[in-house]
């Protein structure tokens, strides 16, 4: 983030809405409505602490203005997976970092945390394939290890299976030769 303004992320799932919230070191939250300031959290404001819907570039980087008006010091940004049209007590926090913001710019990188319960929040995908991204190959070693998987040693394959045990999500062939087992790709 340094020598910036702007508020950026990679790695996040282009079809998921985010928006940020910027936090003091008391923990107040920046209110947008009206004239910006920050004030004590307040349910009834949460759409106001929305500070932009970040929107992801050519690269898959969301970036977002961080507020000018906030003068100089350290904050808190958070992060919120948004589901509606506008920031709820509902949307999670899926990832905080602290950064020192100079008035114009950030100043070095900040702590990057993430939230309680963020990696619960991250929507996944799940492949039919070999993996794309991380959050696949997390899904992919879950349902290798810990849902049905069946090794067919007449048919040399190898198949994993959704939650419902019922459905095949990836086939691998198998092979021994002169006691070397090899599987395959997904």
């Amino acid at each position: 983030m340094a020598n910036s303004n702007l508020v950026t992320l990679g790695g996040l799932t282009v079809a998921t809405t985010y928006a940020f919230k910027v936090i003091d070191y008391r923990g107040y939250y920046w209110n947008t409505s009206g004239t910006p300031a920050f004030e004590a959290y307040n349910a009834a404001h949460i759409a106001n602490y929305a500070n932009g819907a970040a929107t992801p570039n050519a690269n898959g980087r969301y970036a977002q203005a961080f507020p000018s008006a906030i003068v100089a010091g350290d904050y808190i940004v958070e992060l919120c997976s948004r589901a509606g049209g506008s920031l709820a007590t509902t949307d999670p926090a899926v990832a905080e970092s602290d950064v020192h913001w100079d008035g114009a710019t950030f100043q070095g990188p900040g702590n990057v945390y993430v939230a309680p319960a963020g990696l619960n929040n991250i929507p996944l995908s799940y492949p039919s394939g070999r993996a794309a991204n991380f959050t696949q190959m997390l899904v992919q070693l879950y349902r290798r290890f810990f849902n049905k998987t069946v090794y067919d040693s007449v048919g040399n394959t190898i198949k994993t299976y959704a939650n419902d045990d019922t459905t095949v999500v990836t086939t691998q062939t198998t092979s021994d030769a002169s006691g070397v087992q090899t599987v395959g790709d997904a």
